[in-house]
């Protein structure tokens, strides 16, 4: 098979269980989305997991056109590389199942220059959240399969494996920042059950783009936060202030969300969240029902978090002044990074700590994609940023902020400072992991 159109789906999408089957007119998501794909003239595959072959090989039934339901392992690299595989598929367009407004004339387009240029990817940054797609080569597939395994975010991998090499950015400069045409957090599917009442399922993203720019107010519904902020904190009563006031001084504050991970505290720190979230719109507070750590408290945050770039800040650091996280967050903006690593003021204002000498994560900004691509190490109780950055190094585009842009507090209790017998054995642990990357 020369092209195909490959849909990874699956029906327990974290935020949105079943999102992929969500009606609109009566039709699932995937349907709509299927049924304006299959004009490109290319067969349409799903890609699901075994467990849900039945329920989407049913709604496939009553598709008018070249559509096949295949199914495979839950992860969905592994899952799209087995179809790949099995149909011989030189030429693949990735779909993600959340995009209900993917232009068929463009994924048209953009196969034309992938084949004419023999690309081993191309990519879109130019399209509108909810329209955007990839075209990737069979042989950048089938090796991102064998190099990288649990992968959800499927272009990192693919960007991994190539080196920066034969990807291409195909310029077609209609994206419009303010409009999300994708179903990921419940307040899309309010934007698009009031798209869908007025408009039918087979509308084009242009009419859909002039509504939206005739009635902007209309835009805020699904407006996603430009940055997240998360503390995780334990424990941390005698810092817990500092460290929240010094974001709510930000001055991106109010175009931003901040997380607050309480880790099962058991002293004052729960009290002193509680007061500081509840009186401020957005601020989100989530306490443990256990003690998970730093690594896992921070997955808990990466899995709330709704901003396109996300900056954690330890309970017991600060920002120094009300521009710091302006500061990173235009750094990322302007070099197109994944994440940006800043020098931190280290235990004091006269000792400055580089951020490309001991890459802290604490205090450095991701886009929220590529850290959802990494992910922290699940009960990793220590090093969980020297662990991230090593997979970070040969993955990620990574930058640097040169100027102190936050404090890091040292504390003789801290946990750098005890238990250094077990902290030794958890890095020689991931140094042995990870041994070619150290």
């Amino acid at each position: 098979m020369n092209t195909a159109i490959i849909i990874c789906t699956r029906l327990d999408s974290s935020r949105i269980p079943n999102k992929a089957i969500y009606p609109f007119r009566g039709k699932p998501a995937i349907q709509i989305l299927t049924e304006r794909l299959l004009r490109t003239g290319f067969p349409v595959i799903w890609a699901c997991p075994r467990s849900d072959i039945n329920k989407f090989s049913f709604i496939a039934e009553s598709i008018d056109g070249d559509v096949t339901v295949e199914s495979g392992a839950y992860d969905p690299l592994e899952r799209m590389a087995g179809v790949v595989a099995r149909n011989n598929i030189k030429n693949i367009v990735r779909v993600t199942h959340d995009k209900i407004f993917v232009d068929p004339l463009k994924v048209n387009e953009a196969v034309l220059h992938f084949r004419n240029y023999n690309l081993d990817y191309l990519y879109s940054s130019s399209l509108t959240d909810g329209c955007g797609f990839e075209v990737i080569g069979q042989r950048a597939i089938l090796d991102a399969d064998l190099t990288y395994k649990n992968v959800e975010h499927v272009s990192y991998a693919i960007r991994a494996v190539l080196d920066g090499k034969n990807i291409y950015d195909y310029p077609f400069c209609d994206r419009d920042e303010s409009i999300r045409l994708l179903i990921d957090y419940p307040e899309d599917i309010k934007l698009m059950s009031l798209i869908f009442t007025k408009y039918d399922t087979d509308a084009e993203y242009l009419s859909v783009y002039n509504y939206l720019q005739k009635y902007p107010e209309l835009k805020k519904i699904n407006r996603q936060p430009e940055l997240t902020i998360y503390t995780c904190a334990h424990n941390a009563e005698k810092f817990i202030d500092k460290c929240m006031y010094s974001v709510y001084m930000q001055s991106v504050f109010q175009k931003s969300e901040y997380l607050i991970i309480d880790d099962a505290s058991n002293d004052d720190t729960t009290q002193k969240i509680a007061e500081f979230a509840l009186t401020r719109e957005n601020v989100n507070w989530v306490k443990n029902t256990k003690n998970l750590g730093l690594s896992s408290s921070s997955n808990v945050a990466l899995r709330t978090a709704r901003g396109k770039y996300i900056l954690r800040l330890d309970a017991d650091d600060y920002f120094h002044d009300f521009t710091c996280a302006e500061r990173i967050l235009d750094k990322i903006q302007i070099t197109k990074a994944d994440v940006v690593y800043p020098d931190n003021y280290f235990g004091s204002a006269d000792t400055v700590q580089s951020g490309d000498e001991n890459h802290h994560v604490g205090g450095a900004i991701f886009k929220t994609s590529a850290l959802n691509y990494l992910q922290f190490a699940e009960g990793l109780r220590g090093y969980e940023g020297y662990d991230l950055y090593l997979r970070a190094k040969d993955q990620l585009n990574i930058e640097y902020l040169k100027e102190p842009n936050f404090f890091y507090r040292q504390s003789n209790n801290s946990m750098s400072k005890t238990n250094l017998e077990s902290r030794k054995e958890i890095k020689d642990g991931i140094e042995k992991r990870y041994s070619g990357a150290v």
